[in-house]
């Protein structure tokens, strides 16, 4: 181990290590705590961009906008991620997914988890790494088999009951692929409500990881333009996260800047925009405006889509509740439906 760094009384080792002919820094964070971890995971992200990041840079995230990202890196708003049961429960599962992951077969049975027949040899990093060529990337990965050069995710699926697997995710395996110059990335998926594994084999792509390296360039210099200028004022603050919005950011998350900045900026920072007369527009954007109102009519038919899952969803808890009461046990987690309940319980 190269040294250590102290971060709010917490400390981690630094490391230089190379895969695949990447250089890379290595922050240790073996037998630390979530908590721990958490203290190492802010340090990195206020200066880099993670994987979950990823699919914001590119466009691709329905659930946060550049805007909103920008924002909140430059320390004007907090990070809107939220701990709730199906992220606690995906993070008690990380160690079955990653078992399974090393023992799935997807040639031969697309559905059979072989416990005798490792087909993979990933380990559970316990470390974050941060390639030399690209400092402002951060890579958490989920699994990495470091002798073949292969990176995986895992997605704990606990609400979907189909099959899919979201562009967030794709761009996410494809960041640490560029951050480690890895040859392949596998998306690994567990969906609880269908008792199914997904295996998706993700490509290496070099016109998208220009396009993210070129986005991620342009995201960080206006960054440092912020951070530069302690005193800067909030209103060009604002001005800078929205020119940045519409040079790389994508049509769908216009909307999504926009309502980040009608319902959490304006109402934190009222004064310094002249009061919230202004909560009306995005400074007279005609553009958010205009695909608010092509995605209000998209929102309806997902509220179609969502009646009918619930309905369906319907017909199978009658049919358990008829057995009176069934539960599946899963690496220390119960599922089930008791008395007309849907229940989730960590068993200690």
């Amino acid at each position: 181990m190269k040294g250590s760094i102290t971060i709010k009384g917490v400390e981690f080792g630094i490391d230089d290590v190379s895969y695949n002919g990447v250089d890379c820094t290595m922050y240790d964070w073996k037998g630390k705590t979530k908590e721990e971890w958490q203290v190492l995971r802010e340090y990195l992200g206020a200066s880099t961009i993670g994987g979950s990041d990823a699919g914001v840079i590119m466009g691709v995230s329905k659930y946060k906008s550049v805007y909103q990202l920008f924002l909140e890196k430059v320390g004007v708003l907090e990070n809107s991620f939220r701990m709730n049961l199906p992220v606690l429960i995906g993070n008690h599962m990380e160690t079955f997914i990653h078992d399974a992951y090393n023992h799935y077969d997807e040639s031969d049975n697309p559905d059979t988890v072989n416990r005798e027949v490792a087909y993979r040899n990933a380990h559970e990093p316990e470390y974050t790494l941060v390639p030399n060529h690209m400092p402002q990337l951060a890579a958490n990965m989920d699994g990495f088999d470091s002798d073949s050069a292969i990176v995986s995710e895992y997605k704990y699926r606990a609400n979907s009951d189909r099959v899919d697997r979201p562009l967030i995710y794709i761009a996410q395996v494809r960041s640490y692929m560029y951050a480690t110059n890895a040859n392949e990335g596998h998306l690994f998926q567990f969906f609880p409500k269908m008792n199914w594994f997904d295996f998706f084999v993700v490509e290496r792509d070099e016109e998208w990881e220009k396009e993210f390296h070129r986005r991620t360039l342009v995201f960080f210099d206006h960054m440092k333009a912020v951070k530069a200028s302690k005193d800067m004022p909030i209103t060009d603050i604002h001005a800078i996260a929205r020119n940045l919005q519409q040079e790389i950011g994508s049509e769908y998350q216009d909307t999504l800047a926009h309502e980040v900045y009608t319902s959490k900026v304006l109402k934190k920072y009222s004064k310094s925009f002249g009061g919230t007369e202004n909560i009306v527009s995005l400074e007279g954007n005609a553009k958010a405006t205009k695909v608010a109102a092509k995605y209000s009519e998209a929102y309806s038919e997902s509220s179609k889509w969502n009646k009918a899952k619930k309905t369906s969803q319907a017909k199978m808890d009658e049919l358990l509740y008829e057995a009176g009461s069934s539960f599946i046990e899963v690496a220390g987690v119960q599922f089930g439906l008791h008395n007309g309940r849907r229940t989730t319980k960590i068993l200690k």
